[in-house]
């Protein structure tokens, strides 16, 4: 959910890439209400988060910190 006009908050374990090397995301899409290929308020892109060491210090992440703030790169999606 927005907290600012260029702020989200989301899980941490959203912003983990699931590819075979298990990595930190390098960017993230962001599509409000996407239903399938239909993205009625469109996308934007994410190149700055942050998430909280006590979700990075644990072997499987420390739930009570599964939280994480994404600064959109532009406002295209604040309304």
């Amino acid at each position: 959910f927005f907290v600012g006009r260029r702020v989200l908050i989301t899980n941490a374990h959203n912003c983990w890439a699931s590819d075979e090397y298990g990595n930190w995301a390098s960017s993230i899409e962001v599509n409000p209400a996407r239903r399938g290929s239909q993205r009625p308020f469109g996308s934007a892109t994410c190149t700055v988060f942050w998430v909280p060491t006590e979700w990075t210090t644990g072997s499987e992440g420390n739930r009570d910190f599964d939280i994480a703030w994404l600064i959109l790169d532009d406002r295209t999606l604040y309304n």
